[in-house]
């Protein structure tokens, strides 16, 4: 696991009907960047979006997403070089996952790799599609 130079802070976790929206922004220095999302989400994770913040990310940095107990990294939920791939830049940008999207159950940990830019900021939105169980 890289090192975690840099903070998470939630925004928001609201729901409606049936999608949880959760919007976290970041700050790193330049280099790799990871932490944790300080709050638990059980669903499929259908969209990730980023909107640059005052200090924009290097233009076509990437994004991965891995379950918080995996910590060896070995199967990304969202992949740098897939989903992930050039979603930090310097303009907002959205992707709709691959089916079948991801199932996430728990906190998921946040990596943003490609940045060259120093204090780096930005806001990372993730939604989720409640799973139900059935009646």
């Amino acid at each position: 696991m890289p090192a975690d130079a840099g903070t998470i802070t939630l925004l928001e976790n609201t729901k409606f009907y049936g999608i949880q929206i959760i919007k976290v922004t970041w700050l790193a220095a330049a280099g790799n960047f990871e932490q944790d999302v300080p709050v638990s989400t059980f669903g499929r994770l259908v969209q990730i979006a980023h909107a640059p913040g005052a200090t924009a990310p290097t233009l076509d940095s990437d994004l991965a997403v891995f379950d918080e107990r995996d910590i060896a990294e070995a199967g990304a939920l969202v992949t740098a070089a897939g989903d992930g791939l050039n979603l930090i830049s310097t303009g907002f940008k959205f992707k709709a996952m691959t089916a079948p999207a991801p199932y996430v159950a728990g906190k998921v940990r946040l990596q943003v790799t490609g940045n060259v830019a120093a204090a780096a900021t930005g806001t990372i939105y993730l939604y989720v599609e409640e799973m139900r169980r059935a009646r």
